[in-house]
């Protein structure tokens, strides 16, 4: 991203912070194009600016891509499952917003895939009309109080990255994202890595490297804690056995006389890391839950 684009977008954020409203309002309408190249409008910078105030309002957010949007800017998205949840369209302009042209905006909008979610149209500058006489189905038209809203709600600990909102534009990762995801509520089962294609379980195997390695951003980071994803395949090894034991414990109130000699074994390595005062905090508490400790610490 351009430095000074990025800049721009730290200080709408830093004046956000201090409550500055209208310097925040000033700044997003005077950049232009001279400043930060062709390809960079005072509309991108607002629509960037808007993604890092969602993303600090407990969302994620997708700027989408310059040409064929379907009339969409923004993609909200819900932290737990990733799951798409609200569109819009940010106007960035000098003077409001006409009818004619929110009327196209939406026309737009009705073609697209999209249409069934929820539409906000955003307008810096307001409407020449009064905007809650205009009464769409799921459509919603938004001014500057709207930005107000989000900053005063604003959380810097929900957004740890700020000017990262983009790394969305990585095509490669969003499809393999949405492709994993597709099988997570596909396959619906504790044990569902195992069912995963070869290309996306690789994939998998290739984030945890990236990861352990520094090189994956924390964005994505969040975005894969979001659903849950397992960051070493031990762990999954580990809550995969642990979940065949509760199931077990769910249907007898037990699990004493009703395991294999597999979760035997696995067992017995839980109650001599219990033992050694090595076994983790957050797997103890899973095998309390259960009972395990008490039911199997004087019978084995």
């Amino acid at each position: 991203m351009d430095s000074k684009f990025y800049d721009c977008l730290l200080s709408l954020l830093d004046l956000s912070s201090k409550k500055k409203y209208e310097e925040v309002k000033q700044l997003l309408q005077s950049s232009t194009d001279f400043q930060f190249g062709p390809s960079v409008s005072k509309g991108v910078i607002a629509e960037y600016f808007i993604a890092e105030l969602l993303v600090g309002n407990n969302s994620w957010a997708e700027v989408t891509s310059f040409k064929g949007d379907d009339g969409i800017d923004i993609f909200e998205y819900t932290r737990n499952e990733y799951i798409r949840s609200k569109c819009y369209q940010i106007k960035n302009q000098s003077n409001p917003l006409s009818k004619t042209s929110v009327e196209a905006e939406i026309a737009t909008f009705k073609q697209s895939k999209y249409r069934k979610l929820p539409y906000y149209i955003l307008s810096i500058s307001g409407f020449t009309f009064e905007k809650n006489t205009f009464n769409y189905p799921n459509i919603y038209l938004l001014d500057f109080e709207y930005v107000i809203s989000l900053i005063d709600n604003y959380s810097s600990k929900l957004n740890t990255d700020p000017g990262s909102t983009y790394f969305l534009y990585d095509e490669s990762f969003i499809t393999k994202f949405d492709e994993f995801l597709k099988y997570k509520h596909q396959i619906s089962r504790d044990d569902f890595y195992d069912y995963l294609h070869d290309s996306i379980a690789k994939w998998c195997t290739k984030v945890r490297n990236d990861r352990k390695n520094g090189k994956l951003n924390i964005k994505k980071v969040q975005l894969l804690n979001s659903i849950k994803f397992y960051w070493s395949h031990n762990n999954y090894i580990w809550d995969k056995t642990y979940f065949e034991l509760k199931k077990i414990y769910e249907k007898y109130s037990s699990t004493f006389d009703y395991t294999t000699s597999q979760q035997k074994s696995w067992i017995k390595r839980q109650l001599n890391d219990y033992i050694s005062w090595v076994l983790p905090t957050n797997r103890l508490k899973k095998l309390q839950s259960i009972n395990l400790i008490n039911e199997w610490l004087l019978n084995i």
